[in-house]
C-alpha cells in the first residue's frame, strides 16, 4: 500500500525523536547531526523517566517516559527493562505533537556528514517503515513466541527489524499502539510472561499492511558498518571519506 499521506500541509511532514536516558554529550553531539541533515525537521527527546528523575533540556522539546504516562496510553510497563525492551513506547508518547512522519533514533548510532544526503532523499519516501534489517522472524529468534504468547490479534507471520534508526508514518504508529494496548491485560494478569520487544512489535505490524523499505537494501554501502554486536567507536570512524551510519558506535 501507499504510506499514509492524508496529513493536511500544515502538519509537519516529519520529526526526529531521539530516545535515551539522559541527555548527555552524545545525544548533544546527535542532535547537532541531525540538525544538519535534516534542518527542516524538529528534534525530541524521549527520556525514559519511568523509575529515574525526568530531565529536561534547552536544547530541545523533551518528553519524559514515565510510569503515568504509560498507563494514560494503556501501556504495559511492569517488566523492569520495559525502557529498553519497548523503544516503540517512544513513537506513541509523541503521537501527542503534529507529525506525519517520525524518525526515532538511539545515541549511538553514528551518521557521518557524507551520509546526511541519504537522510534526505530517505526522509522524502512515502513508506510508512523505514528500518533495516526487515524479515519474517525465524523460529529461532527468542522475540517471536514472546510475542505470540500475548496477542494473536494480527493475522499474519511475525516479523522482526532492528531498530536503532526507524522512521514510520503516524498511522502505522497508531496501528501498534493499538496493538500494544491489546496485549496489557494479558500481560498484567500474567507478568511472567515477557514484554515483547519494539522490533517484533514493530514489525510484525508493519507487515500486516504497510509499505517498508530496508535501509540496508536500498544504501548497502552506507550500511556497512551497521551490525548489533560489532561495537566501534567515534575515532575509529573520524578519518572515513564515504557516506557512513554505522552501530553501535560509542564515544
Amino acid at each position: 500500500m501507499e504510506g499514509s499521506n492524508s496529513a493536511t500541509e500544515s502538519v509537519p511532514r516529519s520529526i526526529a525523536i531521539i530516545r535515551c536516558t539522559e541527555v548527555d554529550p552524545i545525544v548533544e553531539h546527535l542532535t547537532s547531526t541531525l540538525s544538519k541533515a535534516l534542518p527542516s525537521v524538529q528534534i525530541i527527546y524521549v527520556v525514559d523517566a519511568i523509575d529515574r528523575p525526568a530531565v529536561k533540556s534547552d536544547d530541545a522539546l523533551t518528553i519524559a517516559m514515565t510510569a503515568s504516562e504509560l498507563d494514560h496510553l494503556g501501556l504495559y510497563h511492569g517488566d523492569p527493562r520495559t525502557g529498553w525492551i519497548c523503544g516503540d513506547y517512544a513513537y506513541y508518547l509523541a503521537l501527542q505533537l503534529d507529525w506525519r512522519y517520525a524518525w526515532l533514533i538511539e545515541p549511538d548510532v553514528y551518521i557521518n556528514e557524507r551520509a546526511t544526503a541519504q537522510l534526505r532523499e530517505a526522509d522524502q519516501s512515502n513508506a510508512d517503515l523505514l528500518t533495516t534489517d526487515f524479515h519474517k522472524a525465524e523460529s529461532g529468534w527468542s522475540w517471536k513466541p514472546r510475542l505470540e504468547a500475548v496477542t494473536d490479534s494480527i493475522d499474519t507471520d511475525t516479523y522482526a527489524c532492528f531498530f536503532p534508526l526507524t522512521r514510520a508514518s503516524r498511522q502505522l504508529v497508531s496501528d501498534c499502539l493499538l496493538y500494544r494496548q491489546s496485549m496489557t491485560s494479558t500481560l498484567r494478569r500474567r507478568p511472567e510472561l515477557w514484554t515483547p520487544n519494539d522490533e517484533s512489535v514493530v514489525a510484525t505490524v508493519a507487515a500486516s499492511k504497510y509499505r517498508v523499505i530496508d535501509l540496508l537494501t536500498t544504501y548497502p554501502r552506507t550500511f556497512r558498518l551497521w551490525s548489533w554486536d560489532r561495537p566501534l567507536r567515534t575515532a575509529d570512524l573520524a578519518h572515513v571519506n564515504e557516506p557512513t551510519i554505522a552501530h553501535p558506535v560509542r564515544s
